[in-house]
């Protein structure tokens, strides 16, 4: 199907791009998956943005809430309503919110 985004491939791909002695299949996929990377998040320098679903029941908005405790310079937005994949359950709100983070924003500070 043309245009169609396998979400399981391409994130085995993803697991693989950062751990390239994975395999990105099997109980090795699933190990690494499995890691817990809290301590790290403190050493993340870039500007980042959570963007979250309201209704996300995979990873729960505690979970984004603790991110947002960790990760030095980072912002959380909840999508009202959206489950895990916020960004299809809710489009609009997500294109606008991703465009003020990652044009707006960036234009103004220059500016300054």
């Amino acid at each position: 199907m043309t245009g169609h985004l396998d979400t399981a491939a391409s994130f085995d791909r993803i697991v693989v791009i950062f751990n390239p002695q994975s395999t990105g299949d099997g109980p090795q996929l699933a190990e690494e998956l499995r890691t817990d990377l809290t301590e790290r998040l403190p050493r993340i320098r870039a500007s980042n943005l959570l963007v979250w679903g309201e209704r996300d029941e995979d990873t729960p908005l505690w979970m984004a809430k603790r991110m947002e405790e960790l990760i030095p310079d980072v912002g959380l937005v909840v999508l009202e309503g959206a489950g895990h994949y916020s960004y299809a359950d809710s489009p609009g709100q997500f294109r606008a919110v991703a465009r003020r983070f990652l044009i707006e924003q960036p234009r103004e500070a220059a500016k300054q």
